[in-house]
């Protein structure tokens, strides 16, 4: 059997200094009514005997513990990873601890475990980062009363802020750079369709290809889940179309990553005979072969942004906002010149 650990208590401190445990309470929470000398004292006192303050007991005098709530669909995204640096960056600074939840995309689960989850926390604030987000879900979180933060979602509401990124750009900002390296024939590796930033995606994709005259044959979307495995797959089936196209657009890094395992098993030399780009500039991108042109979404940016709009709103200094960040390309080794093209100007 393990070892019991004996924490040390407010009572303990308040023992040790022969005041009362409500002093001690109010002294470590900075409350005006207590003297400087005995804060003093108990900062002092509470650090030799390594007293740790619980993020739920510090927040229970003002209904909510210092604790935020974060969802999302998993944590294998790396995109989400990096949202969670920037949560966990500023609500560090602030006092808070980070509860992660995953939905694994099924909507009971998230209305009974994560709901749940956070009332027995009361968590101060909740941060979304799951694109199947279901309105009976936001129903039940609503009324947690905390704030709410939504990423990459349709934007803020009456009832949440929102930081996203703004996918139909995204979408601009991969298909233009093929298009300007001359390819004319452009697929596209979609999410289902109740995955928002994929729609939006697919929109932004279809968009460019017809304000630039090409055309958009649909048997060059594919659906695909989000992952290695489904980027290979839907690559795979690519390959069987005559003619090919010449470029890969990929809802995300994953799915380019499997694209690009796919392509290479089948013997299509990345980017001389396809060109393929993702979404994302997961730390992955730089380290494949080659080197996958991506577009760059700021997560950890947007994770600092949605953390900072809930210690607004829970000082009372913010009204809801919509923050909408661009994405930047990153030009690396696994777009190019299309073969046709680069031949044409040879001759």
């Amino acid at each position: 059997m393990g070892r019991k650990v004996n924490r040390v208590t407010i009572r303990d401190i308040a023992q040790e200094l022969g005041i009362t445990a409500m002093t001690v309470s109010r002294a470590l929470n900075n409350k005006p009514d207590i003297s400087p000398e005995t804060k003093e004292r108990v900062i002092e006192t509470a650090r030799r005997l390594q007293y740790v303050q619980s993020a739920l007991g510090q927040g229970l005098a003002s209904g909510y513990a210092r604790a935020v709530g974060c969802v999302v669909t998993t944590l294998a995204d790396p995109f989400a990873g990096r949202i969670l640096e920037g949560i966990e960056s500023v609500a560090r600074e602030a006092g808070f601890a980070l509860i992660v939840v995953t939905s694994q995309a099924d909507p009971e689960r998230q209305r009974m475990t994560i709901v749940d989850t956070f009332n027995a926390y009361r968590v101060g604030g909740i941060v979304v980062m799951c694109s199947h987000f279901q309105q009976q879900y936001f129903s039940d979180l609503i009324k947690l009363k905390s704030p709410i933060v939504l990423i990459n979602s349709e934007g803020a509401t009456a009832r949440a802020n929102s930081v996203r990124i703004d996918e139909i750009h995204v979408a601009r900002l991969a298909v233009t750079h093929l298009v300007e390296l001359g390819h004319r024939r452009i697929a596209h590796l979609k999410v289902a369709a109740d995955v928002i930033s994929g729609q939006a995606r697919w929109l932004g994709y279809r968009q460019t290809l017809i304000d630039h005259g090409l055309p958009c044959d649909d048997t060059w979307t594919i659906e695909t889940e989000n992952s290695e495995v489904g980027g290979a797959a839907a690559a795979r089936q690519l390959l069987e179309l005559d003619p090919r196209p010449t470029a890969i657009f990929c809802y995300n890094d994953r799915t380019a990553v499997g694209a690009l395992a796919a392509l290479r098993q089948a013997g299509v030399n990345v980017p001389a005979a396809m060109s393929v780009v993702g979404v994302d500039n997961a730390p992955v991108a730089e380290w494949v072969t080659p080197p996958l042109t991506t577009v760059r979404q700021p997560a950890r940016q947007m994770g600092r942004l949605a953390m900072e709009q809930i210690l607004q709103i829970l000082r009372g200094e913010s009204e809801m906002k919509d923050i909408v960040l661009p994405g930047e390309l990153i030009i690396r080794e696994s777009t190019a010149l299309p073969l046709q093209f680069e031949a044409s100007l040879r001759s």
